[in-house]
């Protein structure tokens, strides 16, 4: 390891060392680490355009304006190619909380995570990106779509049909049948 010596003023200090505490890191070194490491990853992030990213974006929103939830939708339809996976959970009657795993150039994801969260209705919006320049060399290929699907298909496969009625099969039916 190298060694970095650096000189602040007592304020700064006192303010770090109320850091570490609340954070329950071992001393200032590892501190300083772990803060060093997340401005680099933030700087490289941002300042390469082309580069790609995984994200996760998480925003609250409110479904109190119907105009606003379709602008929402339209929005994430134009960007739908960057989407991986999304989430909603209720928060309340009116108030929810979407994340969204998304996968793209850094340029795009920012641009989603800035229209979404400026959107009327969106509320404590937070992006959180890593360059894909960070990862193992085979977590940089693009997800392989058709695996995943051909995959999803075979389980279809698997799962038993409705009864008659239409209704889906109890749980203990199905243990029944299968003894």
């Amino acid at each position: 390891m190298q060694r970095l010596t650096i000189s602040v003023n007592l304020q700064l200090a006192v303010d770090f060392d109320q850091l570490i505490q609340r954070k329950g890191y071992r001393n200032r070194s590892e501190a300083f680490r772990v803060l060093l490491r997340k401005a680099l990853q933030d700087e490289t992030t941002s300042n390469d355009d082309v580069a790609q990213c995984v994200a996760c974006l998480s925003y609250v929103s409110s479904d109190r304006s119907r105009q606003s939830e379709q602008r929402i939708a339209e929005i994430r339809q134009q960007f739908d190619n960057l989407t991986v996976s999304s989430t909603r959970a209720p928060i309340d009657d009116e108030t929810y909380m979407e994340t969204l795993i998304l996968r793209g150039t850094t340029t795009l994801v920012i641009r989603l995570a800035e229209i979404l969260t400026g959107e009327a209705g969106v509320q404590h919006g937070r992006l959180n990106m890593v360059s894909m320049n960070s990862l193992r060399p085979e977590a940089v290929a693009p997800p392989r779509r058709t695996a995943m699907l051909s995959a999803i298909s075979g389980m279809r496969s698997q799962i038993p049909p409705a009864n008659i009625a239409g209704k889906p099969r109890r749980i203990g039916e199905l243990k029944r049948k299968s003894a």
